[in-house]
């Protein structure tokens, strides 16, 4: 702490007149000890003034990274639902395309590697659908987080279901 003001303290005490000289000493110096002190109080305040304004902004920079990571998680959430729907269609289209692709197979006018091929595209969409599927998982527990969520049990919620289970 930063004291400016002058300060001092007074004891009880029994003792000699040698003590109430030392007090006076003690007063005097209490007194104009600030006044003599040749700037250092006022580098102290500019001191704790700059360390107040770097913690005000690296508190401005930690609420900005969280904005960011709160709109980035929103906006790649619709991204990612808009982009399964549209993988979910392709997977769609594929399948019918690799049944026609058997059929006629089945009947002779097509080889196998074409209906295999067709059965690689339908593969292929489904590992793509999985993986979206995936990373809208990711992004839900990212946006969670950034939100302020945790993962960590609540002790008073462990009481509270420990005591309706008995």
């Amino acid at each position: 702490m930063i004291r400016k003001l002058p300060s001092f303290a007074i004891s009880a005490g029994v003792g000699a007149s040698s003590g109430v000289n030392d007090m006076i000493f003690d007063l005097g110096a209490g007194i104009v000890s600030p006044l003599f002190n040749g700037g250092a109080l006022e580098a102290q305040v500019d001191s704790a003034d700059a360390q107040q304004r770097a913690a005000i902004a690296a508190y401005g920079q930690a609420v900005l990274k969280a904005f960011e990571e709160v709109e980035a998680g929103l906006t790649n959430g619709k991204l990612e639902e808009e982009r399964e729907q549209f993988l979910a269609e392709v997977l769609s289209e594929n399948e019918a395309a690799w049944e026609l692709a058997n059929t006629q197979y089945d009947v002779g006018r097509i080889d196998l590697l074409s209906t295999l091929q067709m059965q690689a595209r339908v593969v292929g969409s489904r590992i793509a659908l999985v993986n979206i599927r995936n990373q809208q998982l990711i992004t839900r527990v990212n946006l969670h987080l950034a939100l302020g969520g945790s993962f960590e049990e609540d002790s008073e919620k462990r009481v509270i279901e420990g005591a309706t289970e008995e």
